[in-house]
């Protein structure tokens, strides 16, 4: 059943008893085994094999022969160690146990054990093993379960192998998670979750593996139902996400599934955002998402992207946003620069890189599609600029109320947190030089950040608990 080569270590004892029935000869046989750690790996199909490293206590062997021919054999053994290396996985602690007869068929259990992952902090709490493996013929029949202590997260599985042809498969299916007052916390099922606060919502899962002689593969499905909770200060509501997956490792997912959230606030709201999304996993292992569409209200206007790129693991990003209509007023408020007001709607284009979580904006373009109003009016300016002559006297005074026929901004921002907007405005202000036509550029400092965590926001949160909850290890 595993690709095992040599199996070495040393017999510690041995005993054989001899005993006289009135039926005949009975021989019974007992060793105890002591195995040296075994190293092997499971081929898997498309991708690189799993290596497993097993750690064993003594074994205890029985091997009973009776009258008439008949036989049965048993065996003990603490598993210290089962890992799974690349995947992080460890299942610890646990009791083996085989009862077989002369035919060859025998019961198999694997009890007492906790599963966990090796990382810090890890992607769920240790969840207790129970499972039985039953021997008739040529098949295996398995059924088991992994539960959390207090049974918040449970996974049953069922599972079967022909030991002729060398093939099987196992389903493993999710009891649904019931987030809220009258269900769980997010504490409960991970570390991971402790700081999504207020969580409610329904979480469904199930996967089906599969395995030939050649490796396994397996395939998978999660959705994440009417979910909403708070986190560094954000707060997200109504997230759906349906994702299925034609592989598990490394992870692969059907093109264009559907992300939707009902409303996000990050200091900014936003409403109704859309997605269709595509997970992946690079040539390195690193989890990525593939941003088909989104789109998204915001700051009274509508804000859209596509072939975005986001490796969730590591807090990188590149797409572009559409932006079409926004309200003028809004996006000033929301770049937190003092003194300034408008009306009117935007269009435009911000090209966006996120490093480590840090947000760049590459020479983004907004304009006005129709006329306006931009108005600047700052005390401190007028003093700064008191000596630099009587124009820029007149154009500190133009807008103060200014109309615009053309409303032009470009804005970049480093990773470092440097935001550059440069402002071109074409108009007049009616109560200066009787509508004197100005073409003025000036430049502005703000931080455009308040306004693209609104649209980030929902994702990335939604990519961690995406990550938290289902992500194989890497």
């Amino acid at each position: 059943l595993l690709p095992i080569e040599r199996v070495e270590g040393e017999v510690l004892s041995a005993r054989v008893d001899l005993v006289r029935t009135p039926d005949g000869w009975r021989l019974d046989n007992t060793m105890r085994l002591r195995i040296d750690p075994l190293d092997f790996n499971l081929e898997r199909l498309g991708a690189p094999p799993l290596p497993v490293h097993a750690v064993a206590g003594p074994l205890t062997v029985q091997l009973g022969y009776r009258p008439k021919g008949e036989m049965s054999f048993s065996v003990e053994a603490a598993i210290e160690t089962l890992e799974a290396l690349d995947a992080g996985l460890v299942l610890s602690d646990s009791r083996l146990s085989i009862v077989g007869d002369a035919l060859g068929d025998f019961d198999f259990s694997l009890s007492g054990g906790r599963l966990g992952h090796r990382a810090d902090p890890a992607f769920f709490e240790p969840l207790a093993a129970d499972f039985r493996v039953n021997k008739r013929g040529n098949r295996l029949d398995l059924v088991g379960t992994l539960r959390s202590s207090d049974h918040a997260l449970a996974v049953d599985a069922i599972g079967r192998h022909d030991l002729v042809g060398g093939a099987g498969a196992m389903s493993l299916t999710m009891q649904p998670l019931i987030f809220g007052a009258e269900g769980i916390s997010g504490a409960a099922l991970s570390s991971r979750l402790a700081d999504f606060e207020g969580l409610e919502g329904r979480v469904t899962a199930e996967a089906q593996l599969n395995w030939t002689i050649d490796g396994f593969d397996g395939t998978g499905a999660f959705h994440i139902e009417d979910v909403s909770f708070q986190t560094q200060g954000a707060t997200v509501e109504g997230l759906n996400l349906s994702l299925a997956f034609d592989r598990l490792i490394p992870l692969h997912g059907l093109p264009a599934q559907p992300l939707t959230i009902r409303r996000i606030d990050a200091g900014v709201e936003a409403t109704d955002l859309q997605a269709r999304l595509t997970i992946d996993t690079t040539p390195d292992g690193l989890p990525v998402i593939f941003v088909d569409t989104m789109t998204v209200n915001v700051s009274g206007g509508r804000i859209s992207a596509d072939d975005g790129v986001i490796y969730p693991t590591i807090a990188d990003a590149s797409l572009t946003l559409h932006a079409q209509g926004l309200e003028l007023a809004q996006l000033l408020r929301q770049l937190g620069i003092e003194d300034v007001s408008g009306e009117g709607q935007l269009t435009g284009m911000v090209p966006l890189r996120i490093i480590g979580g840090r947000i760049a904006i590459d020479e983004a373009i907004l304009e006005a599609q129709t006329t306006g109003v931009f108005a600047f009016s700052s005390e401190e300016a007028r003093q700064s600029l008191g000596g630099a002559g009587e124009q820029v006297s007149l154009m500190l005074d133009a807008l103060n109320d200014f109309r615009f026929d053309v409303f032009h901004m470009v804005l970049d921002r480093t990773v470092e947190g440097e935001l550059r907007i440069i402002l071109r405005l074409v108009g007049n202000n009616p109560a200066v030089l009787e509508g004197y036509p100005f073409d003025i550029t000036i430049s502005l400092t703000g931080d455009m950040v308040p306004l693209l965590d609104a649209f980030f926001e929902g994702r990335r949160l939604t990519s961690q608990l995406l990550l938290r909850l289902t992500q194989p290890p890497p």
